[in-house]
């Protein structure tokens, strides 16, 4: 991959910051705000623990621990944090047991 930082440093959406619209860029970005709308890079794009993106996302290399709600166009490599990702998991298995125990328990209840 080629290296798309400026000066060494990412272009970034701060913590504390909210972005609405587009980003084009040809840098690598950091996202540790929040973005309501679109980036489009030939770089990476790391989406910080805190990060939240509301909208699309296409970049050469995606590094996601934070969240996106919306598209994903990844040409490269796309690196998702573990605990993220199970914690999804673990979520979905709650939410699917917690449906399927309540049907179970009233197909008992109804057999009685």
């Amino acid at each position: 991959m080629k290296n798309t930082e400026i000066n060494g440093q990412y272009s970034r959406i701060e913590k504390s910051t909210r972005f609405n619209g587009d980003i084009v860029s040809e840098a690598d970005f950091r996202i540790d705000g929040a973005l309501e709308g679109t980036i489009k890079t030939s770089g990476k794009v790391i989406v910080g623990k805190e990060g939240k993106v509301n909208g699309s996302l296409e970049c050469e290399t995606a590094d996601v621990e934070g969240e996106i709600k919306g598209s994903l166009k990844v040409k490269n490599i796309l690196f998702l944090k573990l605990i993220l990702l199970l914690l999804i998991v673990i979520g979905c298995l709650i939410d699917f047991l917690l449906k399927n125990l309540n049907i179970i328990y009233l197909k008992i209840k109804l057999l009685k």
